[in-house]
């Protein structure tokens, strides 16, 4: 039932940028052509192997000239090399599995090693050594599972199959194997929201410091970030091996502040396989043996004997065509039931009569005022009201609206005024994983491999009253990853890698119980349509309702449950080609990679009342809320809190583009020393709009000059202060959108990369010292994410209509009227029509228009040494360096001396200098509205303006040792 209007939102929604679809398509086809073309090498984070080493005589002089196979030992695929004049050859684009190396030269005995394991992103070194000899003998050796590094310097963690088949995980997502790495912490909002269709989790890790939602998370090689969320989560039992690097010094790696999780999923081999798996959580099988709870005559006791949960899955591989082609499928469902605890306060039935006589709260009753009565006191200045008869309202005083509210908001189910309604809900997640892998050896020179995965999860809470105001949530969530990979040894030197992969998600506010529908506003406000312009969505959900009493501060949340209803398709596309290539000590790649991240997004937020108990306590000025006061109270009369807002947020569409090229040199200086150089460029030049609707900055140098023709009346106390303190006011500002010629909402500078590592033996193969040293720059996608934070960047589309602050302590408006059309309308969209003179009187908020994005400086240090019984100890240090981390500036404060030697006399109410100032076109923002202001809002370099805040200002610097 979930799912239907949800399907039909994404229709009416898809159809916004439905002309773009294919010209995008072509776009992405006509770019991997250009990189296949090109064949410039990409950055690809390669999660495949490498081996090397050396074939050595019973001298250990080394021996040219050696053909040297590497054979899996599950698939039986091989590939072959010729050792060099220094004896040494090199396997590169290895999966990760259980290997057998041969060497063989006439004259010599075949050397022969087996049970070499390699692990995802591995570098494994096996020397060989020949023995004269009969070429049909063989020397066999078996492997040792262990190695120390001694070839590169970046500090990873790898996780096995057997230890991610071992090892119980929470909510059976794979991504949880990162928090065995001590180094890293999961910095979740949420650490419950840890099952594999929360978007969020797998990006929620902070790898060494400053790392959190900046990772870069790879499936099979390929990216999944969709800002930072991901669009794909294998099933746990799809799974072959996980690494986690903090400080990686292979310029192939980068998009990211240091942090990269790589997955890789599980192959075919020769032999055919399979598991499958069943599990039941039945709560009718658990009993209640808690003392401490009271069971009512009838009561049902499901909610308390916890989740009924049915989950099942099977995986399946084999070869279609041995050493061929081989195949791997998993799938899983789950059809999980669990209970919620919800306590609320909801207004009692005398309450709802308006009379409050008996409402206790904290021992007592607190006395109600009306607010519409307040009065300033000549003597004291303070503004003061009178109280309701007998604590009762009089039903001349109710709301319209606020009645037809409360019949669709349930009674208490307990007695009392606090946490009166107790209860569960229940949530019910429907949600199934499909994925499927096919590996193509199509020559000994030409491996090809083409991976498919989705998910989808329907997640919604069961209202379990009849009241469409009762907060319950619910979501609807997809993702789907497709990736295709082509290796073609070239030569016993050169080899190519080219892929590309496309990928999108679907993650959205939906519950169809809780819809409220045109007809139902129409219903709570019958022929005044002031939110018309507000709902961008095709489904309109119960307004947003909070009810906030004081001393102790506590609030329940009422209608739309959550901040927002969020919506986000965000689609990705990615195409790279890489190089290898081996010349005498010198191991090189280089490459390059696009990346495109496009998408609709928005967190609809369109109606939020507030009420509160000051605003029936006993004055406005400093109000006794401990024994006055009560919020409900102040909804039975619809006296709006001041912070009560109408928010029209457009759909956005944001497109990003991340170039990258990189060159990296594995430099064996000799047997002892090796050197890994390297150097990355990325270049990502911020976001467009396919309509240049984004905003650019504001330029506070530019004189405005109607005002300067016409200043305002200022206040003298204003002028006196700013006076005093040798500040004037500066009547500058325009507004720049983006524009055809200028289409970039930030301009962003390419940057460079350097990676040194430095790698030295100290004994034959078992202790090694490392260095490693990296530069990270945040990508332009971990900036602002792309799902619905733009918001601020489409000025003039977006809109934000607060209601007005209290006059005398009386409200300027009403539940029944929230946004009067002749005091204070809900502000309509203006796009682009008031050009420069868009936001003056209003507030501003944009990111920093040159943008500087954050540095990461990581380096390591690490000692490993080989152990008995196939251990290796490791001390490693590791810091890292952040600077230029983003910051909220507001260009636009007032000196805080101003508050500390005036204190609250800045607070005076003073006229209002813009109020109806020039015309709506000149200066459209809520600031002509008012015929009052507070002499602190006039305390500013701009008055012209309200807030200014700036996003993403750099300038602060962090320090991580680990």
């Amino acid at each position: 039932m979930a799912s239907k209007p949800v399907i039909a939102a994404t229709d009416s929604l898809v159809k916004v940028r439905g002309g773009c679809v294919m010209r995008r398509f072509t776009t992405l086809l006509a770019l991997f052509a250009v990189l296949l073309a090109m064949a410039s090498p990409a950055a690809a984070q390669d999660y495949r192997a490498r081996v090397q080493g050396a074939v050595l005589d019973e001298t250990k002089a080394a021996l040219p000239g050696v053909t040297v196979t590497l054979t899996n030992e599950a698939t039986n695929v091989a590939a072959t090399r010729v050792t060099d004049d220094a004896g040494r050859y090199i396997f590169d684009f290895v999966e990760p599995g259980t290997y057998t190396v041969n060497a063989e030269l006439d004259g010599f005995k075949k050397a022969q090693q087996t049970g070499v394991r390699i692990q995802q992103r591995g570098d494994v070194t096996v020397r060989l050594v020949m023995e004269v000899g009969v070429h049909t003998e063989t020397v066999t050796v078996q492997a040792e599972n262990v190695h120390v590094q001694l070839n590169t310097s970046s500090t990873n963690l790898t996780l096995e199959r057997q230890l991610i088949d071992q090892v119980p995980l929470a909510g059976r997502n794979p991504y949880n194997l990162s928090t065995l790495d001590p180094t890293l912490t999961l910095m979740a909002g949420n650490a419950n929201e840890n099952r594999p269709y929360h978007h969020a989790y797998a990006n929620e890790y902070d790898a060494g410091g400053n790392t959190r939602r900046a990772n870069d998370v790879l499936l099979d090689g390929v990216a999944l970030g969709a800002s930072f969320k991901t669009s794909y989560t294998p099933s746990m039992d799809a799974v072959e091996e996980m690494t986690v690097s903090k400080n990686s010094v292979d310029a192939e790696n980068g998009n990211s502040l240091g942090g990269v999780i790589t997955l890789n999923m599980k192959s075919g081999t020769n032999a055919f396989r399979g598991s499958g798996y069943y599990f039941r959580r039945d709560p009718n099988l658990n009993s209640l043996s808690d003392p401490t709870v009271t069971l009512r005559p009838g009561q049902d006791t499901k909610s308390m004997r916890g989740t009924k949960l049915g989950m099942y899955g099977a995986t399946f591989g084999g070869p279609i065509k041995k050493n061929k082609i081989f195949t791997f499928t998993s799938f899983e469902q789950w059809d999980d039931n669990k209970p919620l605890t919800i306590v609320r306060t909801l207004p009692t039935e005398l309450e709802r009569a308006g009379d409050f006589s008996q409402s206790v709260y904290n021992g007592r009753v607190r006395t109600i005022y009306n607010p519409f009565t307040s009065v300033v006191n000549p003597t004291t200045g303070r503004v003061v009201r009178q109280p309701f008869a007998d604590n009762k309202i009089a039903s001349s005083w109710f709301d319209p609206v606020a009645l037809r509210m409360l019949k669709d908001l349930p009674l208490p189910n307990l007695p009392g005024n606090v946490d009166n309604w107790q209860g569960s809900v229940n949530e019910h997640v429907d949600y199934w994983n499909f994925s499927q892998r096919v590996d193509v050896n199509l020559s000994d020179s030409v491996k090809v491999f083409a991976r498919y995965g989705q998910f989808k999860a329907n997640v919604y809470q069961q209202n379990p009253t009849q009241g469409r105001m009762f907060p319950v949530s619910g979501s609807n969530r997809y993702g789907m990853s497709v990736a295709g990979d082509v290796v073609w040894v070239m030569s016993n030197k050169s080899t190519l890698n080219v892929r590309g992969s496309y990928y999108n998600m679907v993650d959205e506010y939906a519950n169809p119980q809780v819809l409220l529908g045109q007809e139902g506003l129409e219903q709570l406000w019958p022929g005044n349509p002031w939110y018309s312009s507000l709902y961008v969505s095709p489904y309109v959900y119960y307004p947003q309702v909070t009810a906030t009493v004081g001393n102790p501060t506590s609030n329940d949340r009422l209608g739309r449950a959550g901040a927002s209803e969020w919506f986000q398709r965000p689609d990705a596309w990615t195409g790279s080609v890489r190089m290898n290539r081996y010349q005498g000590n010198h191991n090189m790649k280089w490459g390059g990679e696009m990346r495109a991240y496009y998408g609709e997004a928005a967190r609809f937020n369109p109606i939020n009342f507030q009420f509160r108990s000051a605003d029936t306590a006993n004055s406005s000025d400093s109000p006794d809320t401990v024994t006055t006061g009560n919020q409900w109270a102040s909804f039975m009369i619809g006296a709006l809190s001041s912070n009560s807002t109408a928010v029209l947020v457009p759909l956005q569409n944001p497109d990003l583009k991340a170039y990258s090229a990189y060159f990296q040199d594995d430099f064996k200086v000799n047997d002892r020393l090796t050197l890994n150089l390297g150097l990355r460029w990325e270049y990502q030049p911020g976001p467009t709009d396919i309509e240049n609707r984004l905003s650019q900055r504001i330029d506070l140098t530019q004189a405005i000059p109607e005002m300067q023709a016409t200043p305002p009346a200022m206040p003298a106390q204003a002028l006196q202060l700013m006076q005093s303190k040798g500040y004037g006011h500066i009547y500058n500002g325009a507004w720049i959108f983006t524009s055809e010629d200028s289409p970039h909402a930030w301009k962003v500078r390419p940057n460079f990369q350097p990676r040194l590592g430095v790698i030295y033996r100290l004994g034959e193969e078992d202790s090694v010292l490392r260095f490693g040293y990296a530069r990270y720059v945040m990508p332009t996608q971990a900036l602002r994410d792309t799902l619905g934070a733009y918001v601020d960047q489409y000025s003039g589309y977006a809109q934000t209509t607060t209601s007005l602050a209290l006059i005398s302590g009386k409200p300027q408006q009403t539940l029944s009227n929230p946004f009067p059309a002749n005091v204070n309308p809900v502000i309509q969209p203006y796009n682009q029509a008031y050009g420069r003179y868009t936001n003056l009187g209003g507030t501003a908020q944009l990111d920093q228009y040159n943008q500087k994005p954050q540095i990461n400086d990581r380096l390591n240090v690490s000692y490993q040494r080989k152990l008995v019984w196939g251990t290796i100890f490791e001390g490693n240090y590791f810091f890292n360096y952040a600077h230029r981390l983003p910051y909220t500036h507001n260009t636009n404060m007032m000196d805080p001396a101003f508050r500390y030697e005036y204190k609250q006399a800045i607070n005076a109410s003073v006229p209002n200098p813009f109020y109806n100032y020039l015309t709506p076109d000149k200066f459209p923002g809520q600031l002509r509205n008012t015929k009052n202001v507070a002499l602190s809002t006039l305390l500013v370099p701009y008055p012209q303006y309200q807030t200014l805040q700036q996003f993403s200002t750099n300038g602060l610097k962090g320090k991580t040792h680990t």
